[in-house]
């Protein structure tokens, strides 16, 4: 199942990419995509939930599947000064959000904690079904910088919003997205014990991943 997967995963991928189904083409039916690939109508389903959570593609109830990428401004195009934006975000993140975790811990209500692990679930939920996970991630670390109940870390949060939604499209990328989930999790599970140092470093290495990634995009 998982070779069938994986082969029309990367047949539908590849033809996203390359711009043989352009940015607004309905791609066809569960029912035709399965003959044409020889799987069935639930593998298909999977590959396009897969391919949604990577923002190839949107499903829309009782409309179809539409193609959501632009092959022409794809990451291989990002400008320079697009890629050395995001590695300056990235790096501000890193250096102010374990901080925030590791406070979060210590400062937060039981109820804030209750919302960071629901949150953290709900977003791991949405990865393993190939869903959108871009707006759980945000709410995520705004309820973590609210739970440090410090009134310039909550408005600076807050205004972020924006840069960090626009970074988060350049992060969104096959395996990023699981990996954000896992993160996400185990912050939660260290904020739920208020075992600051450990929310703290994983925090730390959330953020580092994004680095990461937009060196890769740079280089």
């Amino acid at each position: 199942m998982r070779g069938n997967f994986n082969t029309v995963y990367n047949k539908l991928k590849d033809e996203i990419m390359s711009g043989s189904l352009e940015e607004g083409t309905k791609l066809l039916s569960l029912a035709k995509l399965s003959d044409k690939y020889d799987v069935g109508v639930s593998t298909v389903r999977e590959v396009l939930r897969a391919l949604q959570s990577q923002s190839f593609v949107k499903i829309e109830q009782g409309r179809g599947t539409f193609v959501t990428y632009d092959a022409k401004r794809s990451n291989d195009s990002i400008s320079k000064s697009e890629v050395r934006d995001l590695m300056d975000l990235t790096s501000f993140r890193t250096m102010v959000e374990p901080s925030f975790a590791g406070i979060a811990a210590v400062q937060a209500f039981q109820f804030e904690i209750d919302l960071i692990v629901e949150s953290a679930n709900k977003m791991a939920e949405l990865a393993k079904k190939g869903e959108d996970t871009k707006e759980e991630d945000l709410t995520f670390h705004l309820l973590i910088a609210k739970a440090t109940h410090n009134a310039y870390t909550i408005k600076f949060y807050e205004d972020f919003q924006e840069q960090l939604s626009m970074g988060r499209k350049h992060t969104n990328v096959p395996g990023m997205i699981e990996k954000a989930a896992h993160y996400h999790l185990m912050i939660a599970e260290a904020i739920r014990t208020r075992n600051s140092s450990q929310a703290k470093m994983y925090m730390q290495a959330h953020m580092e991943s994004n680095e990461e990634l937009a060196l890769n995009l740079l280089f």
